[in-house]
């Protein structure tokens, strides 16, 4: 019982992530807790359609990392993390241009619908479909729909704080996790050589060889 209490005392009342108007029409409606139950009768096979950029390979000394011999995280100044939405994707664009499919998102995107159930904080996605039926499914520019959550579903999750020093807001605990995430991706690389990294056929548009 006061388990239930302080569970419901600690609630937080959050604000919709667009302002929904009077004059929207609405289309469907659905709960999200419905999503879990859904099933494919017939899933489809994969294809991959193109490989772009390249892949580091994985140094497996940070296997043997434990309590006993660890490694300090340490800054990546050096690279660019590509946080971009599916309109803005130049092979995306390509793929689109050549019929190869009638749904296009970005990796983010499709892990935030897969994810919906077991949401809490507030996110949207923008829809356009276009007159010969493709869809593309779009992030906000404003949005932190690339950004980490730190314990969005704890019993007391971090709640808003109008204090600039407050360190443990939700948004300062969600661009500190990423930040340790994007670093520690790249520590535990081998460094760039040609024996340790693959090239693909075709290149990272968004890539820069400063960057390498």
């Amino acid at each position: 019982g006061g388990r239930g209490r302080g569970y419901y005392n600690s609630r937080v009342d959050r604000q919709a992530s667009v302002a929904v108007k009077a004059e929207w029409t609405v289309v469907d409606e659905f709960e999200l807790s419905k999503w879990a139950k859904i099933r494919t009768p017939d899933i489809p096979s994969e294809e991959d359609l193109l490989w772009c950029g390249f892949l580091d390979q994985y140094n497996d000394l940070y296997d043997k990392v434990n309590t006993k011999s660890n490694v300090s995280l340490r800054r990546t100044e050096t690279k660019d993390f590509y946080f971009v939405s599916t309109t803005d994707d130049p092979v995306v664009e390509k793929l689109a241009i050549e019929g190869a499919g009638q749904v296009f998102a970005t990796d983010a995107i499709l892990a935030h619908l897969m994810a919906s159930p077991r949401s809490v904080y507030p996110w949207d996605i923008v829809v356009q479909k276009l007159p010969n039926g493709v869809l593309f499914f779009d992030k906000r520019d404003s949005s932190q729909f690339d950004f980490l959550t730190v314990s969005e579903t704890a019993n007391i999750p971090p709640t808003p704080n109008e204090d600039a020093d407050n360190i443990n807001t939700p948004e300062k605990l969600s661009l500190e996790a990423t930040t340790i995430n994007q670093n520690f991706t790249q520590q535990i690389l081998k460094q760039a050589s040609s024996k340790s990294r693959q090239v693909f056929d075709l290149p990272n548009p968004f890539f820069d060889d400063e960057e390498s």
